[in-house]
């Protein structure tokens, strides 16, 4: 199984930390938030447009609105941009031989 990246960006400290792996607060049962790795502060103080959005996968950066699938494909994209010059370049075929052994030794 594999587990969802899912960064958030704390509201106190402002450092970002991969929220599937946090651990829950306390503070409220019934509605728990996540506690931040750096600063131990929960989102229980923050306001409740800030944990709508940590919930939901909405971060607010710079001017715009990017929610996880808008990141997903943008690193999609990357990816395959990063393959297309890998392939292309003059070290393509010896990499296209290493990236064969690798994949021979995962199956």
């Amino acid at each position: 199984m594999n587990a969802e990246i899912y960064t958030v960006r704390c509201w106190n400290c402002l450092n970002d930390f991969e929220a599937v792996e946090a651990v829950w607060c306390s503070c409220d049962p019934k509605h728990p938030t996540k506690l931040c790795p750096f600063c131990l502060h929960c989102f229980c103080p923050a306001d409740d447009e800030y944990k709508r959005r940590a919930k939901t996968g909405e971060t607010l950066v710079a001017q715009g609105l990017v929610t996880r699938s808008s990141i997903r494909r943008a690193l999609r994209r990357a990816r395959l941009r990063a393959v297309a010059g890998a392939k292309s370049s003059p070290l393509g075929p010896g990499l296209r031989d290493k990236a064969r052994r690798v994949r021979a030794l995962t199956r």
